[in-house]
């Protein structure tokens, strides 16, 4: 995984895109920012995962838990798909899909 900060098109978001000379407004309404090296990490059994459209999509359209299976298996089919990792001790406490329209 690789860690990213994201702006918004906001305050924040226009300074740091004046500081990089990048195009503001940001086209998607944010943008993700690199901020670290790629870093892999491992899910235990204990892990909670939750998904909302890529992995496991269900109408409503709501963050529900789901197996951490399938977390995964998006994340192959779909590399930049944005999740939010909670670690504690090393330890992988929550993996999230985050809903990025």
């Amino acid at each position: 995984m690789e860690p990213i900060q994201s702006y918004d098109n906001d305050a924040e978001g226009r300074a740091f895109a004046r500081a990089n000379n990048l195009e503001y407004p940001f086209s998607n309404d944010y943008y993700d920012a690199s901020v670290g090296r790629p870093e892999p990490f491992r899910l235990d059994a204990d892990t909670i995962c939750t998904g909302v459209l890529t992995v496991g999509y269900r109408e409503p359209m709501k963050d529900h838990v789901v197996d951490c299976q399938k977390v995964d298996e998006a994340l192959n089919r779909s590399p930049r798909t944005t999740v939010a990792v909670w670690i504690s001790d090393k330890h992988v406490v929550q993996l999230s899909e985050l809903y990025r329209p």
